[in-house]
């Protein structure tokens, strides 16, 4: 009795178990299943739902709902690696496939100009009725899928599923993973440890492809992110041969190389303790103590990093708060913009509000503009501190002014504007101008009114003293 195929397969029991490997495998290098938190994973029930129509019969159908599926994003992760991993699980399906693949790659070659390339998934979805076909053209779009994704996790799944079908997908995965280049390097470093052996050598394969033989030339990547995700899979395998290039990035000007080198470090744990002596004595030049956790020694390190590499922007933050003290607040703010630019993430940067705001408060009538952008900036630079309110309680005054200048009186939006700061004169003073004008309004609606009055009735009297004077006629 043959195999009996469907677009989509039901999970059983040594699938489940197949899938709780997978994602125990990617758990074990270090990678999330699910890396974006917004929008909320895609559930396998709506997977199912989308693959279904590639083991229909027509062939539009079927290219439609390949593309639909090659097209998903990383919300999609978890279900498309379960989803292979119970494909994996379904025994007696790997020579069928194989066999298949080979089938669509035999047609398409007879089918199509011979200096035309060929494609997998469009040679699979050209073979009408075959449930072997259709099984494989569901993996194929499911490796498309997480190329298509291409984060760390992603590749690791493209790296799990390297010996599918007898290794039917082999060379599609490769072409694959070439094709994401330097993408593709974190998630094979990761995928070298805590895979099978031969996943293992198949990912160190891979990087010795895409010349990636050694730490130094896997973080030859021009993306910052990628590098970044390049030191964090060095930390995640703790790799010995990648320490020293890791700490090289522990004081990188941008942020996310800094932050992430940092990270690494710590995951290596007390297998970087000695490495982490070596640093601090030679950056701080202080001796060590011997008892010092690797934790401990790296805080200490990343602090004296931090004060070196701040150096120049500390002496700009000195001179603002002196020009603030002095009364110069313009050449203040302009020190601390420049200090901002450096490092906007600086520790005393909520010192600095109260330099914008004061100085926010006094442009309002020449450049009202640079008022409310110093103001956006005391709000965005502490949010929940004490001076945020005054700030956004301005911005909300200005708009009202604004928008009056303009013919629109939004009383609404002043009185917001004193509920977030009471003390708010300006604009407590034009919600009562804009009371008063109310009231002349009343005023003048009144006297108008009775004036028309006045004005009708008297017309009404001479009306009648008019008619009882004309003559009679002859």
């Amino acid at each position: 009795m043959g195999v009996r195929f469907t677009g989509v397969v039901r999970v059983n029991r040594s699938a489940q178990v197949l899938v709780s490997a997978a994602v125990l495998a990617l758990a074990s290098v270090g990678v999330g299943v699910a890396e974006a938190a917004d929008p909320p994973a895609l559930a396998p029930a709506q997977l199912s739902s989308m693959l279904a129509p590639l083991a229909g019969d027509g062939e539009g159908a079927r290219r439609a709902a390949a593309k639909q599926v090659s097209e998903l994003g990383p919300e999609a992760t978890s279900a498309l690696t379960a989803e292979l991993a119970a494909r994996r699980a379904q025994p007696g399906n790997d020579a069928a496939v194989l066999a298949a693949v080979k089938a669509a790659h035999a047609k398409a070659s007879t089918d199509k100009a011979a200096a035309q390339p060929s494609d997998l998934e469009d040679d699979l979805v050209r073979v009408p009725g075959s449930d072997a076909a259709h099984a494989a053209l569901v993996t194929e779009c499911l490796l498309r899928a997480l190329a298509h994704i291409g984060t760390p996790s992603a590749v690791v799944a493209l790296a799990l599923a390297s010996g599918d079908a007898g290794g039917a997908f082999r060379p599609e995965i490769v072409r694959l993973v070439h094709e994401l280049g330097e993408r593709a390097v974190p998630g094979l470093i990761r995928a070298r440890k805590g895979t099978s052996p031969a996943v293992a050598r198949w990912a160190g394969a891979q990087l010795e492809g895409l010349n990636r033989r050694v730490a130094g030339d896997c973080v030859q990547v021009k993306d910052p992110t990628v590098l970044a995700d390049v030191l964090r899979a060095f930390g995640a395998v703790q790799d010995p041969d990648a320490l020293g290039v890791v700490f090289s990035f522990v004081n990188a000007e941008r942020d996310v190389v800094r932050s992430a080198a940092r990270e690494a470090v710590l995951a290596y744990g007390e297998s970087a303790l000695p490495k982490l002596r070596e640093s601090y004595s030679a950056t701080t030049g202080k001796a060590f103590v011997p008892d010092w956790a690797a934790a401990d020694v790296a805080r200490m390190l990343f602090a004296a990093d931090d004060a070196l590499r701040l150096q120049d922007v500390n002496v700009l933050v000195d001179s603002g708060f002196a020009k603030q003290e002095a009364g110069d607040l313009e050449h203040a703010v302009a020190d601390f913009d420049r200090a901002l630019a450096r490092e906007p993430e600086l520790d005393r940067r909520t010192q600095m509000v109260p330099a914008y705001v004061t100085y926010a408060l006094a442009l309002e009538d020449t450049n009202r503009a640079s008022a409310q952008s110093y103001l956006r900036k005391a709000v965005q630079l502490a949010p929940d501190g004490p001076r945020a309110a005054q700030a956004e309680s301005e911005l909300d005054y200005l708009e009202a002014e604004d928008l009056q200048a303009h013919g629109v009186i939004d009383a609404e939006l002043l009185r917001t504007a004193l509920a977030k700061d009471p003390t708010n004169i300006h604009a407590r003073s034009a919600l009562d101008r804009l009371g008063d004008d109310a009231a002349d309004r009343q005023a003048r609606i009144r006297h108008a009114s009775i004036a028309g009055g006045a004005l009708a009735a008297l017309l009404v009297v001479l009306a009648l003293f008019v008619g009882r004077r004309r003559p009679k006629p002859a």
